[in-house]
């Protein structure tokens, strides 16, 4: 990742969001740029209220082909709780070094038991 004016964020680096040089802008989790190594992503995810998602709601992860890789198993199933947070995915990525450098698609659903509704989020991680 890079901030806005095009230097490097390290993995594990802390950072802000805004629009000064050394700041990484707002929005910016559309795109992952994976320049070496491994790096981390949250995606947080919440009902219409942004509350917690119903006790059984099914987290999966998966990536397309042809960039990044997921190193984790970031996918479970919501418990009970009467959180009024949100609730969140971490995801390991690492370089897919059997394809070299390319960019894919990496997909986080939620699937909500009673309804079967199903909810998507997609971003592209580039390497």
């Amino acid at each position: 990742m890079t901030d806005n004016d095009g230097d490097t964020i390290a993995a594990g680096t802390a950072f802000t969001i805004g629009h000064a040089d050394n700041q990484v802008a707002p929005h910016i989790g559309d795109t992952v740029s994976l320049v070496a190594g491994s790096g981390a992503v949250r995606v947080d995810f919440a009902d219409f209220n942004n509350q917690q998602m119903p006790a059984g709601s099914s987290v999966s992860v998966v990536a397309g082909t042809g960039g990044c890789i997921i190193a984790n198993s970031p996918g479970f199933t919501l418990g009970s709780g009467n959180s009024t947070a949100v609730s969140s995915v971490f995801i390991n990525l690492t370089e897919d070094t059997t394809t070299g450098a390319g960019s894919s698609s990496i997909t986080v659903s939620v699937i909500v038991p009673d309804s079967g509704t199903t909810s998507t989020f997609s971003f592209s991680c580039n390497q």
